[in-house]
């Protein structure tokens, strides 16, 4: 598949670059997150906050799919009384469907769009260690992106922490 091989890229930038079109024809809903500038919230369009997220993330193509769709919502967003990511966890649905993806991966990763700019809370580190350890580093690779403010950066040591707490635990059994 087109897109999993982009994204799956050691350099998922260049790749993402170097094959727009492809990409474009693949999943024409990015199209409206290229140059969308929100009024007054960042420096930068949300198509160079996603890139800038995906360079600093690690290679996990749920992660990066996450990335990649995660602001779909913005664009998407018709309705000012639903919430951006759960639009863009329906849209997420629908073009890895289109995109013929298992099920599995595609709630997974609709999962994962849902709950990105949400907290981890540590009922999801102790029953689902992998799905919280995924939101980390989308979270992680987010506020790389940015100007991270220091409640941003202590509640993200505070998760990591918590991570590597329970991944020690499985560790042992």
């Amino acid at each position: 598949m087109v897109l999993e091989k982009i994204l799956t890229a050691d350099n998922v930038v260049v790749a993402i670059n170097q094959n727009i079109d492809m990409l474009l024809e693949e999943v024409p809903e990015l199209k409206y997150v290229i140059n969308y500038k929100r009024r007054g919230r960042e420096k930068l369009d949300l198509w160079s906050l996603t890139l800038l997220s995906l360079y600093n993330s690690f290679n996990d193509l749920s992660v990066r799919m996450t990335l990649l769709f995660k602001n779909l919502g913005i664009v998407l967003m018709n309705d000012m009384n639903k919430n951006s990511n759960e639009i863009a966890s329906a849209a997420t649905t629908d073009i890895l469907k289109r995109c013929e993806y298992n099920d599995d991966f595609i709630d997974e990763v609709s999962f994962l769009v849902r709950n990105c700019n949400r907290e981890i809370e540590d009922s999801l580190i102790e029953e689902n260690f992998s799905l919280a350890e995924k939101l980390y580093k989308i979270q992680l690779a987010c506020s790389m992106g940015v100007l991270s403010n220091d409640m941003n950066k202590k509640y993200l040591t505070g998760v990591k922490y918590k991570i590597k707490k329970k991944e020690k635990c499985l560790v042992y059994y």
